[in-house]
C-alpha cells in the first residue's frame, strides 16, 4: 500500500511540475549584456569581437578635470567679508552602460575645496586648505527629464547603475558628493553586470511592456526603464 501512494505521489509531483510554464518575465529581458564572438555580424547591434572596446575598456572614462571657482562672503568677527572658494569637477562617460542616462555624461566634484579671503582685522590674506566642499550639488546622475525622452537612453550595455544609488544620491544627498549618503556611481560595488540574471529579471520584458504601452497611452517611454519598484534605471 505504502509503494503504491509513493507512485502515486510522484506521479502527481512530476505532473505538477511538467505543467508549470516558464515564467513570462524570463522569456526576453529588457536588457541585454553584449554577446562577444569571434567574427561580429555588422548588422546585428547586440554583437562585438572581443577586442572590443566593450569587453576590454573600463565602465567609465574620465574627461579633462577643471577648476570651479565661487565667489561668496562670510561673516568672520561680526563683519562680513568677501569669500573665494575653488575646486576640482572631473567629468565622466559611460562605457557600454544601460540606462535612460547612459550616452549623457555627469560629474563628481571634488569632496574638498579651497579657501581665501581678507582677515579684516590684521588686513592679511587667509588661504584655507581642504576645506569640505560647501558647493557640491551636481555630482552623479541627474534626475531623468521626460522632455528627454529616450534621447540618452541605451537599451543594450555590459552594466548599470543600480536603481537605488541614484535615488538616494538624487533624494537623500541631493546631488551633494559630501553627504553621507552619497554613492559614488563609478564605485564597482554600485554596478551592477548585465549577465546578473537576477537583478536583470526586475526590469521585466520588453515586449510585455511594449504591449501595455500600446494599451494605456498614458504610460511614458521611460516606463521601459522603470524596476518591479517603479524606479527608473538611469
Amino acid at each position: 500500500m505504502k509503494i503504491v501512494l509513493l507512485i502515486l505521489l510522484l506521479f502527481a509531483t512530476a505532473i505538477e511540475t511538467k505543467s508549470q510554464a516558464v515564467p513570462r518575465f524570463l522569456w526576453n529581458p529588457v536588457v541585454k549584456p553584449y554577446e562577444f564572438v569571434p567574427n561580429p555580424d555588422n548588422n546585428d547591434t547586440r554583437q562585438k569581437g572581443f577586442n572590443s572596446n566593450s569587453n576590454t575598456s573600463q565602465p567609465y572614462t574620465m574627461g579633462t578635470p577643471y577648476l570651479v571657482t565661487e565667489v561668496g562672503s562670510v561673516t568672520i568677527g561680526g563683519k562680513k567679508v568677501n569669500t573665494t572658494d575653488t575646486f576640482w569637477v572631473y567629468p565622466y562617460t559611460s562605457n557600454d552602460r544601460v540606462g535612460l542616462s547612459a550616452k549623457q555624461p555627469f560629474v563628481i566634484e571634488s569632496i574638498l575645496m579651497n579657501r581665501s579671503y581678507t582677515n579684516p582685522d590684521t588686513n592679511k590674506l587667509v588661504f584655507l586648505t581642504d576645506q569640505p566642499n560647501q558647493h557640491s550639488n551636481n555630482s552623479g546622475v541627474r534626475p531623468y527629464n521626460p522632455l528627454d525622452r529616450l534621447l540618452f537612453a541605451e537599451m543594450y550595455g555590459n552594466y548599470f547603475i543600480k536603481s537605488e544609488v541614484n535615488l538616494t544620491n538624487q533624494g537623500a544627498a541631493n546631488l551633494n558628493v559630501v553627504d553621507s549618503a552619497f554613492g559614488s556611481p563609478i564605485n564597482a560595488s554600485n554596478l551592477v553586470s548585465t549577465r546578473n540574471i537576477e537583478e536583470v529579471m526586475k526590469l521585466g520584458d520588453f515586449r510585455m511592456k511594449v504591449r501595455m504601452m500600446n494599451r494605456m497611452p498614458h504610460l511614458h517611454a521611460s516606463y521601459m526603464y522603470m524596476n518591479i519598484n517603479g524606479v527608473l534605471v538611469q
